[in-house]
């Protein structure tokens, strides 16, 4: 069991207090917003919201790991559900999306996964100090299924460092890249896990 984490004396603490349905139109703006508030988290879990002083003086909340937000809005991290953190590189236009995607896919084979890492972290560290803390990743190889899988392998191991990252094997067809007579709909068919 870790300490519980008390974070106190945010100038505002905004929550999403409200129904437990989905948000639609002018519901999505209703935030609810605590002056001076405080968070107390025990074992990764949030188990209090609230006022500063009234979650200071819980009987948790003794000896918790302090961490003090004066003068700092504190509110839920951003969920960033469409990126492709390591795939494709920027197309050129009027390319040829098949080729483009096989010299790109070759590109990436050639680089060690370990440099691949090293590309991706920034663009985690950036979302992360702008209030991201979940991406859901790409893959997106074409049908290079080596490529595929070094990209999730990648992804793995930047799992947490420092966002949550949900990766989706957007798998092509390989018929539908090589131009076979497939209708439009199985040439677009992605897969996703």
């Amino acid at each position: 069991i870790t300490p519980a984490i008390l974070i106190r004396s945010a100038r505002q603490l905004l929550t999403l207090r409200g129904g437990p349905g989905p948000r639609c139109g002018a519901a999505m703006g209703e935030l609810g917003i605590i002056q001076d508030g405080a968070v107390l988290v025990r074992n990764g879990i949030i188990e209090e919201v609230g006022p500063t002083r009234r979650l200071e003086n819980l009987k948790v909340a003794r000896g918790a790991i302090e961490i003090d937000a004066t003068g700092k809005v504190v509110m839920p991290g951003f969920v960033d559900c469409h990126t492709h953190l390591m795939f494709p590189p920027p197309q050129t236009a009027g390319a040829d999306l098949a080729m483009a995607a096989d010299r790109a896919a070759r590109a990436l084979l050639a680089v060690t996964a370990q440099r691949l890492a090293h590309r991706g972290r920034p663009y985690l560290q950036t979302m992360a100090r702008h209030g991201t803390t979940t991406v859901e990743a790409k893959t997106g190889c074409g049908p290079n299924l080596a490529a595929e899988l070094k990209v999730l392998r990648v992804l793995g191991v930047l799992h947490r460092h420092p966002v949550d990252i949900v990766p989706s094997l957007l798998f092509r067809l390989a018929a539908a890249a090589e131009g076979s007579a497939l209708d439009d709909a199985a040439a677009a068919e992605n897969v996703f896990l």
